[in-house]
């Protein structure tokens, strides 16, 4: 009754908007935060959203191509296929082939979304320690994800599949609370009840799980260009001042912060 009903729908609407907006500020600063933490430099929740909030346009527009291409699309695939095929159910001209065609497009719609998702994954991670474009970021994202895609792939795996049971617990819950205080009850307060509890309780699992997602990518940024790069060598050129080629301009070093600084004794 909770997610069927209309105030049920708009409720979850309005919990992803808001949750899409403030992922804006809060994906970036888990990035800076964990680059930092691999550097050993001292770092504050503040400071992070500060870079956040001062690079806003870029990862506003990072976000909205993820949701073009994460959302617009694969809907808009399903969408296109959907009345073509509910002509034939509709007649009673279903055959195998008409499966299959459903089953493919479904398919097909869900393995580009997975391989688009671990392909742009590393744009974040890009914009925040490179200071790129939202363009740039996601031209990077592309190229330093070869190789890269099942061990992004498996983290969010990992991380959705966490969500689940935090969410299946929270609803398992709430529903034995309604068969404890009654079914009349539930069915005169229980909705608010709902709302409150599963917010509090979604909250909790997102401030639990959240920080997983970004530090690994964060990880798997610095893994990449260290393996495809020479990042490491290029920073340690650097720190000791040698004339390193800079593949690419960047503000985070964790690398060359623990190398000598003999370019400057």
């Amino acid at each position: 009754i909770f997610h069927t009903s209309l105030s049920g729908l708009c409720w979850s609407a309005l919990l992803f908007g808001v949750g899409s907006f403030l992922q804006l500020f809060v994906r970036p600063a888990y990035v800076r935060t964990a680059s930092k933490t691999i550097s050993g430099l001292p770092i504050s929740a503040c400071d992070s959203m500060a870079v956040a909030l001062r690079r806003w346009k870029t990862m506003l527009a990072i976000n909205l191509f993820e949701q073009f291409v994460f959302v617009v699309v694969p809907w808009s695939v399903l969408l296109a296929a959907a009345p073509a095929l509910g002509r034939y159910w509709a007649n009673g001209t279903a055959t195998p082939i008409t499966h299959l065609v459903l089953i493919l497009t479904i398919g097909a719609t869900g393995i580009a979304y997975l391989w688009l998702g671990c392909s742009f994954a590393l744009s974040f991670p890009t914009a925040v320690l490179e200071g790129a474009s939202w363009l740039k970021a996601i031209e990077r994202s592309w190229r330093l994800s070869e190789r890269n895609r099942g061990r992004v792939l498996f983290t969010w795996l990992i991380v959705a599949v966490a969500g689940r049971i935090a969410d299946g617990v929270s609803r398992q819950s709430l529903y034995s609370l309604f068969r404890a205080v009654g079914s009349h009850w539930a069915y005169l307060h229980g909705f608010p009840i709902y709302l409150v509890y599963y917010s509090l309780a979604y909250t909790l699992a997102l401030l639990l799980m959240a920080p997983i997602y970004p530090i690994a990518l964060t990880l798997f940024y610095y893994d990449q260009r260290i393996r495809h790069e020479g990042y490491d060598i290029e920073r340690m050129m650097e720190a000791a001042g040698l004339n390193a080629p800079e593949i690419t301009p960047s503000v985070e070093s964790p690398i060359a912060s623990g190398a000598p600084q003999e370019g400057q004794a």
